[in-house]
């Protein structure tokens, strides 16, 4: 709407340039016409002083002329058009200001317009990328909570397994109590192959306790293992969404500084649509002040026209 406005505002103007154009050629026409006519005449006719007392009518009552006198009123109503052309002149200069004034607000409301609409496409982005980042941070929260649910059965396990390991470690020291005891009885008063039996049986059951508390070894430091690895990646992920928060706070504050001069571009626009209407009407003024002067001037060719062709004396 802007551009279709400038494009009539600049099409009235060339209509006014062309009319003072226009305006300038009939006023020279006009300064070179009195002085041929004049010449014409002061070539063919003679002027004479005319008696009145015989005229009867309305003859009568009008005056002599001379050439000085027509002479005077010439210089009058050139001063006249002289003075109406220095206004053609001046309202020339004001639109030509004004043309110059639309023509920067022009500019200057594109400028702002692309402004304007870079920083929409910033703000659009800044949403989108905060948008990500709370649906990472939703998915760092979940893993967060399911490594702390793990760790804490982790922990669990590992307790049941010292649990089960010290449980271990007690039926080794009664069952050895009981071999030694039943050792040294048998040995009293049984015979040598039934010791030599308890020792086997001894050994094998010991040999089993062995196996099963490397086992149970061999899972706790596996389980400890784990949960390391689990605390650490627990801690990577909070300091990660650390920054993450960090990040959406800087985002949060590049958008609310982003709004601010969106809205102080708009209320600059909104300026420089006033001030373009300010120059629309300084021009509608400039072009009735135009078009009464020409007015002006063209009653005045006629006069002097009529003047010259009808001579009153």
């Amino acid at each position: 709407d802007l551009r279709i406005k400038l494009g009539s505002f600049e099409d009235e103007l060339l209509k006014i340039q062309e009319e003072n154009t226009n305006l300038k050629t009939e006023i020279c026409n006009l300064r070179t016409m009195p002085e041929q006519i004049r010449t014409d005449q002061l070539s063919s006719v003679t002027l004479r002083a005319m008696p009145t007392e015989h005229l009867s009518g309305s003859t009568a009552t009008l005056p002599p002329m001379n050439s000085g006198e027509v002479l005077m009123e010439y210089e009058e109503v050139k001063f006249q058009l002289a003075a109406k052309e220095s206004a053609i002149q001046s309202l020339q200069s004001q639109l030509r200001e004004a043309v110059y004034l639309q023509q920067q607000s022009k500019y200057e409301v594109v400028d702002k317009q692309q402004k304007i609409q870079e920083l929409q496409e910033t703000i659009t982005e800044l949403h989108n990328e905060m948008a990500v980042k709370d649906s990472e941070n939703l998915n760092q929260l979940q893993d967060i909570h399911h490594l702390e649910s793990k760790v804490k059965a982790l922990k669990q396990e590992i307790w049941r397994s010292e649990e089960s390991f010290n449980q271990l470690k007690r039926d080794v020291e009664e069952v050895r109590l009981g071999s030694s005891s039943g050792s040294r009885d048998k040995y009293l008063g049984s015979p040598h192959s039934t010791l030599q039996e308890n020792q086997i049986q001894s050994f094998r059951a010991n040999c089993l306790l062995k196996s099963e508390l490397e086992r149970r070894d061999g899972t706790i430091l596996n389980l400890r293992k784990e949960v390391l690895l689990l605390q650490e990646k627990r801690d990577g992920l909070t300091t990660e969404l650390d920054v993450q928060e960090r990040r959406i706070y800087h985002l949060q504050t590049e958008l609310r500084e982003g709004e601010a001069k969106l809205e102080q571009k708009q209320s600059c626009l909104q300026q420089l649509k006033e001030e373009l209407d300010t120059t629309k009407k300084l021009h509608k003024e400039g072009q009735k002040q135009v078009f009464c002067p020409k007015i002006t001037t063209t009653y005045f060719k006629f006069q002097h026209l009529n003047y010259f062709l009808y001579p009153r004396c």
